[in-house]
């Protein structure tokens, strides 16, 4: 039933500089996959075919 309705892939990449050492970077990763987790999802819900298949028409 759900097979191919979310088929189109959304895809997105990001870079910052970080130093090696662990307490630095985790936070810094963290606060970058937010970023890019807003990002990939706002490009999803701007999606109309995305959000074709929400609605219940």
């Amino acid at each position: 039933m759900f097979i191919g309705l979310l088929a189109p892939v959304a895809s997105g990449a990001t870079a910052w500089d970080s130093p090696f050492v662990g307490v630095v970077a985790v936070p810094l990763a963290a606060g970058e996959f937010e970023r890019l987790y807003r990002a990939l999802a706002g490009k999803l819900f701007d999606d109309p075919s995305f959000l074709r298949a929400l609605s219940n028409d």
